[in-house]
């Protein structure tokens, strides 16, 4: 499976990633209903969006509470990689952030800080 970027992708949690994409692809921007600004790691809520629409599931664990644990990443540029761990819980429409941020390859600096 390709990207839109020719990019192969990383796809280990398929089932999650459709729930995910769909969801936000329905809601757009307000598809996030719980989040705390200190969690996000200095990135804005389009860009924690646009990962979750655009990246790929890289891990998925159900607990004792309701819905699913997910880590997403996307590589929104070659030296940048967004990551985000959320809580999504389908049949109750809610998604939480519970951490964000970006990592760098190579001596790029971020473009903000937390």
């Amino acid at each position: 499976m390709a990207s839109e970027r020719g990019k192969p992708q990383r796809v280990t949690h398929p089932e999650e990633q459709t729930w995910l994409r769909g969801f936000v692809g329905y809601h757009c921007r307000d598809c996030i209903t719980e989040f705390c600004e200190a969690d996000l790691g200095g990135l804005s809520l389009v860009e924690i969006v646009e990962a979750i629409a655009h990246g790929d599931v890289v891990s998925s664990e159900k607990d004792e509470f309701p819905g699913a644990v997910c880590a997403v990443e996307y590589r929104p540029e070659k030296s940048r990689t967004l990551w985000v761990s959320l809580r999504f819980v389908a049949n109750e429409e809610r998604l939480r952030v519970l951490s964000a941020g970006e990592k760098w390859e190579s001596d790029h600096e971020p473009s903000h800080v937390a």
